[in-house]
């Protein structure tokens, strides 16, 4: 399995590691994986697809993260409201998100940048960073 092969070349002890598994992954996959974040506590936080690769060395790797200092590195765009209609935050949006290009990266960004609904370490408040980025473009 090529994100086991993935893991195998950029594992350290030292760092923190999240792998995200397609809900429509086999079981073998399913086992796999959690048999082998079995095995390692440190298995929860850097996100990559299957067919991704690393484009750094984890010495710089280990530096960027170190310069964000647990804060969020991720894009944010103003939110279209008329797409949902009712707040049950993460479920909900991670199924509207599914059928988009890069529902990964929406979804962090979502919970990140709303601290009042998902209180989270490197969170941020997103509407005042688009307010700053927009001024009077965005409606509170």
């Amino acid at each position: 399995m090529l994100v086991i092969m993935l893991l195998s070349a950029i594992y350290q002890p030292q760092n923190q590691f999240c792998i995200a598994v397609d809900g429509n992954a086999d079981e073998t996959f399913w086992r796999v994986i959690n048999e082998v974040s079995d095995c390692y506590p440190n298995i929860l936080v850097v996100i990559l697809s299957g067919v991704d690769a690393p484009l750094k060395t984890n010495l710089e790797m280990v530096r960027i993260l170190t310069a964000l200092n647990g804060s969020f590195n991720t894009q944010i765009a103003p939110f279209e409201r008329y797409r949902l209609r009712r707040k049950r935050v993460v479920q909900k949006q991670f199924r509207f998100l599914k059928g988009t290009y890069c529902a990964d990266e929406s979804l962090w960004g979502t919970i990140a940048g709303n601290p009042e609904l998902l209180p989270m370490p490197g969170g941020f408040d997103g509407k005042d960073f688009l307010l700053r980025k927009y001024g009077g473009l965005i409606a509170r």
